[in-house]
């Protein structure tokens, strides 16, 4: 009887023993996992990020584009309305030269 239950005793350390091992083990590979899609998170979080940062940079550049592309049409249509006012002044100044020159001209 004693023996009998000194090998109860030794089959339940080694059951406990056994149940511990494969506890840790089983912690082992749940804490792997856990770190291993921690990683593929932060991964995609960067990932993300990283596109979305790409979109806006992207939005940024076309807008800045659309406003140098309508400030050059606003100078160029400046330009040619100097240009127009220019030519009608050129035209203005050369009657007043050539009146001044050719008086009988002018009447």
């Amino acid at each position: 009887m004693a023996q009998e239950t000194i090998d109860r005793i030794c089959a339940a350390e080694q059951a406990a023993n056994h149940t511990e091992k494969k506890a840790s083990e089983e912690s082992e590979r749940i804490l792997q996992e856990a770190r291993t899609r921690a990683e593929e998170l932060i991964n995609e979080i960067s990932a993300e990020s990283q596109n979305a940062a790409r979109a806006k940079l992207e939005a940024a550049q076309q807008q800045g584009e659309q406003i140098m592309t309508e400030g050059r049409k606003q100078a160029e249509e400046e330009i040619a309305k100097l240009s127009k006012i220019a030519a009608e002044k050129e035209r203005e100044a050369m009657q007043v030269v050539l009146s001044e020159l050719y008086p009988v001209l002018d009447t």
